[in-house]
């Protein structure tokens, strides 16, 4: 388990770490802001911070790693 200030950069390198994947930019960034919601990192369009996310919705075309790269974060949470 991480500390709770450990930065989602870590987090995320050893989410893709168990992972046998070279991961794509935008994969990075989408386990990257799913970090920051579970914690309640996420600044709105008022410039507030929202509460942490109970759960995450991520849509995006068949074969672009959703799978692979949630089941990762899922795994290190």
């Amino acid at each position: 388990m991480h500390s709770p200030d450990a930065s989602p950069e870590s987090l995320l390198q050893t989410v893709l770490d168990g992972v046998q994947i070279e991961p794509r930019g935008y994969q990075r960034r989408i386990v990257s802001k799913a970090i920051q919601m579970f914690r309640g990192e996420c600044i709105n369009s008022r410039g507030k911070l929202d509460p942490a996310a109970n759960s995450i919705m991520i849509e995006s075309p068949t074969g672009s790693g959703k799978t692979t790269t949630l089941y990762a974060l899922i795994n290190s949470v």
